[in-house]
Parts: structure tokens; sequence; C-alpha cells
């Protein structure tokens, strides 16, 4: 630890948790992280699907708004409210290997199932980026199963994925 962090004073103190907190000294023992955000809308959509596909929960973490943050703790809170054996159907794995993980170590634990296996190995192609405002844009995409949507914001001059995307099924024929 750094001696501005063994500092006395209360001030002193606090001030060095706050610095240590937001990584400005790095002799707090605080790794950085890959920079958050992405140049451009493509690249944050593309960046996604990469670290999905690598299993790569920090880089998948740092293209997620704080809205997406919120909604995936949404998401936590509805998967621990499944039947136990719902869930593992759905997911192919004990509901109990999720119970006390954090939203991180949740999307970690998730990337590395079946399923998440499956649609990470589907390419989505991009058919347009629509402008929503100065700052935000939505991403028209197909993949194998629908035709989706994905928010994008950006924040601070970099783009971020804004929330779970929305898709909508292709039209099937009736079996």
């Amino acid at each position: 630890m750094s001696r501005t962090c063994r500092s006395g004073g209360r001030a002193a103190v606090l001030m060095a948790i706050g610095f240590c907190a937001t990584a400005a000294l790095p002799a707090c023992g605080k790794k950085a992280g890959p920079p958050r955000g992405a140049a451009t809308p493509e690249e944050a959509f593309q960046g996604m699907y990469d670290a999905i596909r690598q299993e790569d929960v920090d880089a998948l973490w740092a293209l997620y708004s704080d809205v997406t943050i919120a909604q995936l703790e949404e998401m936590k809170t509805a998967l621990l409210g499944m039947p136990p054996e719902a869930f593992q159907q759905q997911f192919g794995l004990p509901q109990s290997e999720i119970v006390g993980l954090d939203t991180k170590a949740l999307m970690a634990r998730m990337m590395r199932t079946e399923v998440a296996t499956k649609k990470a190995e589907q390419t989505p192609v991009i058919d347009r980026i629509e402008t929503t405002g100065p700052d935000t844009a939505r991403i028209l995409f197909r993949n194998a199963e629908a035709e989706c949507r994905q928010a994008v914001r950006r924040i601070d001059g970099r783009w971020l994925i804004d929330e779970n995307a929305a898709c909508r099924e292709e039209a099937r024929p009736a079996p």
C-alpha cells in the first residue's frame, strides 16, 4: 500500500479512500480494467459479441451502461425467483450455483452455460444503425432466431450498450 493510502488524519484517509476507489492511485492496488465503452456504436456492439464468445466478463462489463447493469440486477432477481426445476431445465445448471453471486459473477457463470454458448455461436448481422439523438443510436440486427434492436449511448465520448436487446422472432410457418 502506498504512503498516501496509509497517511494519518481523517480527511487524508477519506481522500485516499476516494482516490483508491477511482483508481487515481495505482499504488493502492486497484488494477486498471479495459477502457469503458467503444469508439463507435458498431465497435460497442461487436465488442459485446466478442466478449461473450470469449467469455470475457470484464470486457463485457466495460461495454455496459449503468442502465444495462441495473437491468441485469433485475434479471438476477427474476432468475433467483424461478422454480429451481425450471431454472435447471432452461439453463442446464442447478439454481444453487448462482445463489450468493454478485451480478458480475452471475454473468460470468451464465456465459458458460450451453444456452449462452449456442447464442455466442450465432453471428449477428447489422442491418442498419439509426441515430435517435445526439448521443444515442439503435442498432437493428438479425441473428438466426430473430430480428432485434440494440440501444447504445455515448457517455463521455465512448459508446456503451444501453439496455438489453429487444427481439422479435421471425414469422415461421405453422406446423
